[in-house]
């Protein structure tokens, strides 16, 4: 029995050794090139997904979101994270994550408390104005965490700049400010409905950035990937030397991220 586990182990891992492989083209700097041509665009991307064993893994798809649309996508992430147009500019996103085509994000609100809202007095590409009269001072990016959720027609509001790691967003969700890491939130305005795992857990994943490691190391884990997280993880391999790690050695814990407060903005979202 023990044969036929290391066995299937050793099949998983070279499965994941051969999509690393070949998620890098040599054809990727051309189809760089050609992406320029705006009329081919659609068709590079879908030579790229095919040429780089699909958009989970390729390469190409990454660099196009990073060079030509200013959207920093980590690997394994997919689906609304390499969708041009899903993601305001500057948006940065980490691996594993998952976010639905059909989430919307928007990185200004209508000015309302002008005198009037309509977009002749600050977008210009349908006024005279010639720059967008909203952004008067830069914010930063939307900061997207690693092995997140974001469900069909969820809805990110400018007051949120971040999104933990491990979050889940509930489909249809109006969030309207920063999500702690590893919180399930839902609604409108989004709440917290409660937190992926015990909070003993939460503390060992976070040090344990497991989502860092590569590929082959975390599906060498299978078995115990498809297993609930308890309150005691130490079984977890991807867990076992973070469960032994200082209580205070937590790496890059941005939880604590001051949340900006409830608005209103389920109104102003801008169209």
């Amino acid at each position: 029995m023990q044969d036929s586990s290391d066995q299937s182990r050793a099949k998983h891992v070279e499965w994941a050794r051969q999509k690393v492989a070949s998620s890098r083209s040599a054809l990727s700097p051309a189809l760089l090139k050609l992406y320029k041509i705006h009329p081919l665009r659609r068709l590079i991307r879908k030579w790229a997904r095919r040429l780089e064993g699909g958009e989970y893994f390729s390469h190409t798809r990454r660099e196009i979101q990073r060079k030509f649309h200013g959207v920093t996508v980590g690997e394994y992430s997919y689906a609304g994270c390499l969708r041009p147009g899903v993601l305001p500019r500057g948006t940065t996103v980490g691996r594993y994550t998952t976010i639905s085509l059909y989430s919307h994000f928007y990185s200004e609100n209508h000015p309302f408390g002008w005198l009037s809202q309509h977009p002749f007095f600050y977008n210009p590409r349908v006024g005279p104005v010639g720059r967008d009269a909203r952004l008067a001072e830069p914010k930063d990016g939307l900061r997207i965490g690693s092995d997140v959720y974001i469900g069909d027609h969820a809805m990110i509001l400018p007051r949120c700049r971040y999104i933990g790691d491990g979050a889940v967003i509930g489909a249809g969700a109006v969030v309207t400010k920063d999500v702690p890491d590893f919180a399930i939130v839902g609604g409108n305005p989004a709440r917290v409905i409660r937190s992926r795992y015990p909070e003993s857990a939460i503390e060992i994943i976070k040090k344990s950035r497991w989502w860092e490691r590569s590929l082959p190391e975390v599906i060498e884990c299978l078995p115990e990937m498809m297993r609930e997280i308890d309150d005691s993880p130490s079984w977890h391999p991807l867990l076992r030397e973070a469960c032994t790690m200082p209580a205070d050695s937590t790496c890059s814990d941005h939880s604590n991220v001051e949340s900006a407060k409830d608005t209103d903005e389920s109104a102003q979202a801008i169209s």
